[in-house]
């Protein structure tokens, strides 16, 4: 009798233990994620935080889509320079993981105009610094990495816009990052890429600067009879055919694929691009 409650005591703890262990394991792999700062600088120039989930796990390319398609990183505000690309990458990362969708954070050093700003950036060491709003000035970006299982390291930048930008009719995109060091940064939005290769970006890049052109020819001829109409240069008759080739080139630009475009092009050539995981 002994012997066989000593028995079940014996088992019980054993159980204890092995259910404690199971709900420690579990607890530890899904915890709510280990702080880690990077050499990347947001602008206040602290160095940027992200927590790592260690259950997280590589994406197949539908499944990061559908993620963008449900996360909202990009509808926060950017304020400069309280919130701005350093700071949208560190919630998209931390978004992503908490989901168990590994994710780094790129970080961008961009070759400058003038060699005051290139000495800072050398000077600076390892620290990539954000970006500026006007090309020249412009040092740096940080956006994220997804490795995925069918279709290679995606870049995904989700920064958002300013409260200006939204109150103008403006909105914010996911968009897909085209980067290599010694090119042009471009970015797609997110649901108009057919193609994650570079080639494929400058290709669209190149089509809808010539749609650039031909929307600035319009405006252009647009403000002169608008001119010449005012200060009475124009016969009415003159008038009334110009308008009506101007409203024909209207119609066209607006029916044409590259009206609906986003594609952000020439926010400098990059001089180093590193990932952290």
């Amino acid at each position: 009798m002994a012997t066989s409650l000593k028995i079940r005591i014996i088992a019980f703890i054993t159980a204890c233990i092995l259910i404690f262990g199971i709900g420690v394991g579990y607890a530890f792999l899904h915890s709510d994620g280990t702080s880690k700062s990077l050499p990347i600088l947001n602008m206040a120039g602290q160095e940027i935080t992200i927590s790592e989930y260690r259950d997280a796990a590589d994406p197949d390319f539908n499944t990061l889509i559908m993620f963008l398609s449900e996360d909202a990183t990009e509808d926060k505000d950017y304020v400069y320079p309280v919130y701005t690309c350093g700071d949208f990458a560190s919630r998209l990362h931390d978004s992503a993981e908490k989901r168990g969708i590994r994710c780094g954070i790129v970080g961008v050093k961009f070759k400058t105009a003038y060699e005051e700003n290139r000495s800072e950036i050398l000077n600076n060491g390892s620290h990539y610094l954000p970006a500026y709003s006007s090309y020249d000035a412009c040092r740096g970006h940080a956006f994220n990495a997804f490795n995925t299982t069918d279709r290679g390291i995606v870049y995904v930048d989700s920064t958002g816009i300013t409260v200006e930008e939204k109150e103008m009719g403006n909105k914010p995109y996911d968009m897909i990052v085209y980067a290599r060091e010694g090119e042009e940064l471009g970015e797609i939005r997110v649901d108009q890429v057919e193609s994650l290769d570079y080639s494929y970006y400058k290709l669209k890049e190149g089509q809808y600067l010539r749609y650039r052109s031909t929307v600035e020819k319009y405006n252009y001829a647009a403000e002169i009879l608008n001119r010449e109409i005012r200060e009475n240069n124009i016969s009415a008759s003159t008038a009334i055919n110009k308008k009506r080739e101007l409203e024909a080139m209207r119609l066209n630009l607006e029916q044409r694929e590259e009206y609906k475009w986003i594609i952000v092009g020439q926010l400098g050539v990059i001089d180093h691009l590193q990932v952290f995981w």
